[in-house]
């Protein structure tokens, strides 16, 4: 993710196209890029902080189906998406190989008895994203390769992204996740928004979701 001025980019790579992909005959889309702005110590679905991107359009089981910025309350989809009941089955399944990338899931911000929230259940309209294509994203910057030093061969087939303008009220610190619906994986991570971002105060993060879609099971 960077931000330059009030306009938001988000990069992601992974083995999923945007359109979301099937197996066993289930259709498994994206979820919602969730950003909680609120108490940042542990989750609530219903939290006044929680504001949300919608990237893919109707490939979702999201609440909206408009791509949009949009303030939000979340819920899970993971029931109808061959996921998990509860993060922690997850967990007892792929064992250390857990990871949110950002901090471990048990440092307690997500109810592991709970399954994960991964789509918007409600949302207000705040304003227009706009999709992008690896070439795109290429030239704000957003490069695995280099930002991240990945190597080819780690990284996913698909690279695409977004931008959107952050409300001049909406600044400081935040907690990003983003999900494929049956959440078999899942990324978060602490980050700070300003204002009016110095240049040298630019964030500047890249993060990649190399998924491997397997049935869950429950």
């Amino acid at each position: 993710m960077k931000q330059e001025g009030s306009t938001i980019y988000v990069a992601i790579n992974s083995n999923m196209p945007l359109a979301g992909t099937t197996v066993s005959g289930q259709h498994i889309g994206w979820g919602d890029f969730i950003m909680n702005f609120g108490n940042l110590n542990s989750y609530n679905p219903n939290d006044s902080g929680l504001y949300a991107v919608h990237f893919a359009g109707s490939y979702s089981d999201s609440g909206v189906q408009n791509n949009g910025f949009y303030s939000v309350t979340t819920k899970s989809v993971t029931s109808i998406n061959l996921g998990y009941n509860k993060i922690q089955d997850y967990l007892n399944v792929v064992g250390t190989y857990g990871s949110l990338g950002g901090f471990a899931y048990t440092n307690g911000y997500f109810d592991l008895n709970a399954p994960a929230q991964n789509s918007i259940k409600t949302g207000s309209y705040i304003s227009a994203i706009n999709l992008l294509n690896a070439t795109q994203l290429l030239s704000f910057g957003l490069d695995f390769a280099t930002g991240m030093a990945v190597a080819a061969g780690d990284l996913g087939s698909q690279t695409f992204g977004f931008s959107f303008t952050l409300p001049g009220t909406l600044s400081g610190n935040f907690i990003a996740h983003l999900a494929v619906e049956c959440a078999n994986d899942m990324m978060a991570f602490y980050d700070t928004t300003t204002s009016v971002p110095e240049p040298a105060s630019l964030i500047f993060l890249l993060f990649g979701l190399a998924f491997a879609f397997l049935r869950a099971k429950k």
